[in-house]
């Protein structure tokens, strides 16, 4: 392959998370809330023929995000405690480079609609 070449997947994962130093004007977001963490990992590959399976990918991008949690709140939520989506797609990343894999980006918004991405 000439040109770099990623492969992506993602995922959404119910959850719960709180900003303890919220403004004022944000104050309700002090209390643990739910959001739906929309993800989308994107790895470089070294050839086009499925170098990473896209299936696997997934797999180990959720088990990951799922033991991230801090624990388990009612309904079965995930809580990520204090954690923004800067901080998740970071250690999301940080786990699956420790995987073997080369992460190129990861991206965690807040049920589909404000988030955050990183580059490696």
């Amino acid at each position: 392959m000439s040109k770099p070449t990623t492969i992506f997947c993602s995922f959404r994962q119910t959850g719960m998370h709180k900003w303890d130093t919220a403004p004022d004007a944000y104050a309700y977001l002090r209390q643990l809330h739910r959001h739906e963490f929309h993800v989308r990992v994107e790895v470089v590959v070294n050839h086009d023929d499925r170098d990473v399976e896209f299936c696997d990918l997934k797999g180990q991008a959720l088990a990951h995000f799922q033991t991230m949690a801090d624990s388990e709140e009612s309904y079965s939520h995930l809580s990520y405690g204090t954690r923004s989506c800067e901080m998740l797609a970071d250690q999301l990343a940080a786990c699956l480079e420790g995987d073997g894999l080369k992460v190129s980006s990861v991206e965690v918004s807040e049920d589909g609609e404000n988030g955050a991405k990183i580059v490696r």
